[in-house]
């Protein structure tokens, strides 16, 4: 439901995305696609020489690959083989979780951009780091020694001479104090430990098993849950759901994707309200969540394939009390009461745009993003 805020500097950010992830191989990736796409004519008109346009385009440039494979993948048969070991995902799969994960801060992962109703975050594995302290604390002369690779006895003998180490701190400053060394991770060289853990999974927009050539393309992922990756989405593309045609503007990777500004998530009262019924009220909406329903309205129709894949009516529709509470005190803590608190309270640590923000913390959600982000946004606006 939210686009990918890539940095700013989005042409280092790719740079950076084919360094930590293919490093010096990408030589070797080179070579193999400049003598599979020669040796086969339709690659050769359609496919760019350099396998670096491919793995960082553009998400609208995707699609035109897209379309163009699908189309030529019957006249490919003496490279498929070539080309589905050559964008092997499996194979560099863990590079490219990693290559997320180092930037989770930078891409503002924290609940999932098809349907924002899970969080997907990294955290750091503990269990990892101790075992490693483990081995420093518990090793003989010898292992340690080995471990170490060092001639010196005498350095393992001051290393041995510090346990237990609690930390890596603990573990490097000793270190740096033995060897005289100021800048050397000496823990980072030894056990390359693996801290970071994710909680998401990486969805291809544009399915790698009908388009193998896109399987590596970083603006062809994006960080979801695993019910919109594994039991919604699957190999679904993203279309206009009228025309079946792909647009670049539904993806989430695309700097065009405004789901935001083209779809309102709105509750009503299931009946027009008569009388003084004060189960209809607004204010109460929460007692009586039967009496209101859930709508989204599309000011761009193309949205509803978001919508219809991810199942976002009948999901929302069951977290359907989010919305009720917000509508409630929405209507409770009307700008009328925010001005008479105000004026009661008499106090400058109390004006009528901090009690607003201690009641809706809005800045403070910008902040964090918590999951129906904007089904509150669509509600109290």
């Amino acid at each position: 439901m939210r686009r990918i805020n890539y940095p700013d500097n989005l042409i280092q950010f790719k740079k950076e995305y084919l360094q930590s992830t293919y490093g010096d191989n990408l030589k070797n990736m080179q070579k193999f696609w400049k003598e599979i796409r020669n040796s086969n004519p339709y690659l050769r008109n359609n496919f760019p020489k350099r396998i670096s346009k491919i793995l960082l385009s553009n998400y609208s440039k995707l699609i035109r690959y897209y379309q163009i494979y699908v189309n030529i993948f019957s006249k490919l048969n003496d490279v498929k083989h070539n080309i589905i070991e050559l964008f092997n995902y499996d194979k560099y799969q863990p590079q490219i979780a990693d290559f997320f994960m180092k930037n989770s801060a930078k891409l503002d992962i924290s609940t999932c951009y098809y349907c924002e109703t899970a969080f997907i975050n990294t955290y750091t594995d503990d269990s990892n780091i101790k075992n490693c302290l483990s081995k420093l604390n518990t090793l003989p002369f010898d292992k340690l020694k080995e471990l170490l690779n060092v001639k010196c006895d005498e350095t393992v003998r001051k290393v041995i001479a510090k346990r237990p180490y609690k930390s890596i701190f603990m573990f490097n400053d000793t270190w740096k104090s033995i060897k005289k060394v100021h800048t050397a991770n000496k823990f980072e060289s030894i056990f390359k430990p693996q801290p970071l853990k994710n909680h998401f999974d990486l969805d291809h927009v544009l399915d790698k098993g009908s388009c193998h050539i896109l399987s590596l393309s970083l603006m062809n992922f994006v960080p979801c849950c695993q019910v919109c990756n594994e039991k919604l989405k699957r190999t679904l593309v993203l279309a206009d759901p009228s025309t079946g045609s792909l647009k670049s503007y539904l993806s989430p990777s695309s700097p065009d994707y405004d789901f935001e500004n083209n779809v309102k998530i709105r509750i009503e009262p299931t009946i027009p309200i008569a009388g003084d019924d004060s189960s209809f009220d607004p204010a109460y909406a929460i007692d009586f969540p039967e009496k209101f329903k859930l709508r989204f309205d599309l000011i761009d129709s193309s949205y509803e394939s978001i919508i219809e894949i991810f199942k976002l009516r009948e999901r929302y529709e069951f977290h359907k009390l989010e919305g009720l509470y917000w509508l409630t005190m929405k209507n409770k803590y009307n700008d009328s009461c925010l001005e008479f608190m105000e004026k009661v309270l008499d106090d400058p640590n109390f004006t009528k745009s901090k009690i607003k923000e201690d009641i809706f913390h809005e800045n403070y959600d910008k902040k964090r993003h918590p999951c129906f982000l904007k089904f509150k946004k669509d509600i109290i606006n």
